[in-house]
């Protein structure tokens, strides 16, 4: 019957109804993470998911840790849903949950050890994650555990059915990021020979614009995955000097794009770097933008200052109908490529997503 417990249960029905509490809630905060919330994910400078999410650390083979936490959870879930209401199913099904509960514990724990340790940030929704899976470890793990019962009895037909469902839910959540990845980059192959022909004239340019692999990419100074991609840029061309150049076409996602402002200040912060490319400013310009959260006008204006741009000067440039037409000039050479988002990169004319952008500068430098 639902909620009875298999007398031989290493685990007590109120545990593995914790434990399933714990799973889905961990499921939430995965969701949270994946999704990002400018609420509790942008507090300081340690207090930053975008921080953890955008190191080295945050995604597994180009998949984000963060849609492989929502899949363990679910899975997770359905093991310890399905102990919890068919005894029958409880002595196969726990072995299982035992040992992903605590694998995901010492997962949780490592990551907690990184973030705080090795890159100084601190991100709310993960540290939930975190403790859920410490919670799972204790109700779930230790128990079987102590038990000794890993080893996986022969399953009926109904735990094997069960078992294959959640591999096929595994197996749709990679299929699914991945198809996302190669819908959008089949989208802009169709329409990659217009990458040759977008107008650069007056965009910021970092390093040699006329050295043998050409990077025009279309950035939000909002958007933390612009700011990785421009971090690993960066990094790319002090490993190879005078061998690329970088472009900088404006895309903010924000009211002067014509849609909601999702990063909302990203259009004064696009108007303030093309300013800082009038005034002789690029570089720094670039790196001061990337380093900000929030664009207030003062921040702006301090901005400047920092550049060493007087300040009414400065305040001209940011106003200027010509500064301001050549970011609408950017945003509309994005449109006319039918951009979904950012960031968007053209490698020597060939599109590249922020997933595959560092595999795919590697190839281009081997061909140069």
């Amino acid at each position: 019957m639902p909620g009875t417990e298999a007398p031989s249960s290493p685990v007590s029905t109120a545990r593995l109804r914790a434990g399933l509490l714990l799973a889905l809630l961990a499921v939430a905060f995965a969701t949270l993470v994946h999704v990002g919330s400018e609420k509790f994910c942008r507090v300081s400078s340690y207090v930053d998911c975008d921080r953890i999410t955008n190191s080295a650390y945050g995604s597994w083979f180009g998949v984000p840790v963060s849609i492989i936490a929502i899949g363990v959870h679910l899975v997770l879930a359905g093991w310890l849903g399905a102990a919890l209401y068919s005894p029958a199913l409880s002595a196969a099904l726990l072995p299982l949950a035992g040992a992903l509960s605590l694998l995901s514990g010492l997962g949780s724990v490592t990551y907690a050890v990184i973030s705080n340790v090795v890159l100084k940030g601190l991100c709310p929704m993960c540290t939930g994650i975190q403790l859920c899976d410490v919670g799972l470890a204790f109700l779930v793990g230790l128990p079987v555990l102590r038990a000794r019962r890993f080893h996986v009895p022969v399953m009926g037909w109904s735990a094997g059915v069960l078992l294959a469902a959640h591999a096929l839910l595994m197996t749709q959540f990679g299929a699914l990021y991945f198809y996302k990845l190669e819908a959008e980059a089949s989208a802009f192959r169709l329409k990659a020979g217009l990458a040759r022909s977008i107008d650069l004239s007056d965009s910021p340019v970092l390093g040699d614009p006329d050295a043998p692999v050409q990077v025009v990419a279309f950035l939000d100074f909002g958007c933390p995955y612009c700011k990785a991609t421009y971090e690993n840029l960066l990094a790319i061309m002090r490993e190879h000097p005078g061998r690329v150049g970088f472009f900088i076409k404006h895309f903010p996602i924000d009211v002067c794009n014509g849609g909601k402002a999702f990063h909302p200040g990203a259009c004064d912060a696009a108007f303030a770097m093309q300013a800082a490319h009038r005034a002789d400013r690029t570089a720094r310009g670039m790196q001061y933008l990337f380093e900000e959260r929030f664009f207030a006008k003062q921040i702006l204006q301090e901005i400047g200052r920092r550049l060493r741009v007087p300040d009414e000067r400065w305040k001209e440039l940011r106003a200027d109908p010509v500064t301001r037409e050549l970011v609408h000039r950017d945003i509309r050479d994005g449109q006319e490529l039918g951009l979904l988002g950012v960031p968007a990169l053209f490698i020597n004319g060939r599109f590249s997503t922020h997933a595959t952008f560092r595999a795919d500068m590697e190839a281009a430098l081997r061909k140069r």
